[in-house]
């Protein structure tokens, strides 16, 4: 006997198959079974409805909503179960605290860098996957000053070592500076 059946819902399995009509079984946090899967303890009746895999913000600003707000009930409400940060050059990393990152986002947190980030988020938890991109702004910002236009080749230096940190350490995106005169590739 399952823990819960979803009942008589449109089955999207994420395929690219057809939906089908049929029964979700859960046991404890996981999907045991599609289709006729017999008896539970807890039946859902989803006639008429559609139950599919999580979806992808895969623009999102929600970089420091997930420290705030680590729940994120507003995309889990939407079905969204993995959001992308650091969209538009903004990221809540790298950052010196207590200090306010030097972007639009305005973010504020213990953390100085990517690993950092990371470690609040996994330390408060988060209700939905997050994958986060290093914002260039943020880095450009925080190294050379907001108000900074051509950066030196020194800075450029500097924003490339800070990109290659966070990607090195997990973090999406980066630019490959080779053509951009610091004639070393980004490692991706």
């Amino acid at each position: 006997m399952h823990d819960i059946a979803i009942r008589s819902a449109y089955i999207e399995d994420g395929s690219g198959s057809p939906p089908f009509l049929g029964d979700i079984a859960i046991e404890g946090d996981r999907i045991a079974g599609l289709g006729d899967i017999g008896k539970a303890r807890f039946n859902i009746e989803a006639e008429g409805l559609v139950a599919a895999p999580g979806f992808i913000d895969a623009h999102t600003h929600d970089d420091a909503e997930m420290h705030h707000h680590p729940d994120n009930r507003a995309k889990i409400r939407q079905g969204v179960t993995t959001v992308v940060c650091g969209n538009c050059g903004f990221s809540a990393f790298p950052h010196q605290p207590p200090q306010p990152s030097p972007d639009l986002l305005s973010t504020t947190g213990g953390w100085q860098n990517y690993e950092e980030y990371t470690t609040v988020l996994s330390d408060h938890g988060i209700g939905t996957n997050v994958a986060n991109i290093v914002g260039h702004n943020t880095v450009a910002r925080l190294l050379c000053g907001i108000d900074s236009n051509e950066p030196t080749q020194r800075e450029l230096t500097a924003i490339h070592g800070e990109i290659s940190r966070a990607v090195s350490s997990g973090a999406l995106g980066g630019v490959d500076w080779t053509n951009i005169q610091t004639g070393v590739p980004l490692q991706h």
